[in-house]
């Protein structure tokens, strides 16, 4: 049950970093299956997936009844009530449908040879990639062919850990609220009494601002996987592109490194750990495969979990 809060405007953050984001350095672990470990290494790129598409089908409407709640509880005393609509229209951005598959994960783990990873996304016979927070990339949806994550200053490009306690994810709607309101303020100041144009279009970027960041709120159910994502998001003018998964079509936008070769990291993928049921043939054609990429010198290892799926 949520607690009646007062919302605090003096001087309110934005953008996507801040005490808000949890943010991740070192290497992050993705763990997939031998189709997911040829795609990767043959293109040289990552997937990020539209949340709409994402495992957990409570993705965003888990956090948007959040944001919802702690509006509800917020004392509204000496706000206007042209506040209260602003908040609304945020609000109703948040919930769009067809916004909504606008932002994009992709998923990692912060925690090598993770028995919870191996068991619900490589498989015991899959894959874990290792790859460093410290590569940047570019953003490529249909059109335009790079996006420019400069031109949405409000939205994100980047690498945060998910937050799955529920207490932290509530301060933090009530901060996201807390500076919705304040860019509320900033255009009645510097508009007037004419702003609904320009607050509708504040909405959509406040509501998108929310977005990016409750992708990184997740159910305390899901703990044990300690998931990282990086999360981008693309405005309503541009385009995602799509993949077939069985009679679904599948929204994403490519990450592709910045740079032929950055210093320190020549590789999207830092090494290789096998599952703990892949056998020795399938070690032997995974480095070949590397090999064939340029990719011989990655250290490939074998996961140390005494763990074997049932088999029927």
């Amino acid at each position: 049950m949520t607690e009646p809060w007062r919302p605090d405007l003096a001087d309110c953050e934005s953008g996507f970093g801040g005490p808000l984001i949890k943010r991740v350095y070192g290497q992050v672990y993705h763990y997939t299956d031998l189709a997911g470990l040829v795609g990767m290494v043959g293109s040289g790129v990552l997937w990020a997936t539209s949340l709409s598409s994402l495992n957990d089908t409570s993705e965003l409407a888990y956090g948007l009844k959040i944001v919802r709640e702690e509006w509800a509880a917020c004392e509204r005393q000496g706000l206007p009530d042209r506040a209260g609509e602003f908040i609304n229209q945020v609000l109703e951005v948040v919930a769009s449908d067809d916004d909504r598959a606008n932002v994009f994960a992709f998923s990692a783990s912060a925690k090598d040879d993770l028995l919870n990873q191996w068991a619900h996304y490589g498989g015991t016979d899959g894959f874990e990639l290792a790859i460093s927070t410290k590569r940047k990339f570019e953003v490529l949806g249909r059109e335009p062919a790079v996006v420019d994550p400069e031109r949405i200053p409000v939205l994100t490009n980047g690498w945060g850990a998910v937050l799955y306690r529920p207490k932290r994810q509530r301060e933090n709607a009530r901060r996201l609220l807390e500076r919705a309101l304040h860019e509320f303020n900033r255009y009645e100041r510097f508009y007037g009494s004419g702003t609904a144009e320009h607050l509708g279009a504040a909405a959509v970027w406040q509501g998108a601002h929310i977005k990016t960041q409750a992708a990184l709120w997740k159910d305390p159910a899901f703990y044990a996987e300690k998931e990282v994502r990086y999360v981008t998001a693309l405005t309503d003018a541009e385009a995602p592109r799509f993949r077939a998964s069985g009679s679904s079509e599948i929204p994403y936008v490519e990450l592709r490194p910045k740079g032929e070769v950055a210093e320190g990291l020549p590789f999207l993928i830092g090494q290789v750990r096998l599952g703990p049921e892949v056998d020795a043939q399938t070690e032997s054609d995974v480095r070949s495969l590397l090999a064939a990429n340029g990719l011989e010198t990655l250290d490939v290892w074998r996961s140390k979990i005494p763990y074997a799926s049932r088999r029927t």
